[in-house]
C-alpha cells in the first residue's frame, strides 16, 4: 500500500548509471562504498 505524503524527506542528490553524484552528498559522509 502506498501512504499519504509525507513531510520528512528531504531529495539532495540524484546518482547516475555510472556512480557520478550531482548535488549535495552531505548526507552519505559515513557510508562505505563496496565494489559489487
Amino acid at each position: 500500500m502506498i501512504s499519504s505524503p509525507q513531510s520528512d524527506l528531504i531529495h539532495t542528490c540524484h546518482i547516475g548509471v555510472t556512480d557520478q553524484t550531482y548535488n549535495d552528498m552531505t548526507c552519505l559522509t559515513n557510508v562505505m562504498i563496496e565494489p559489487i
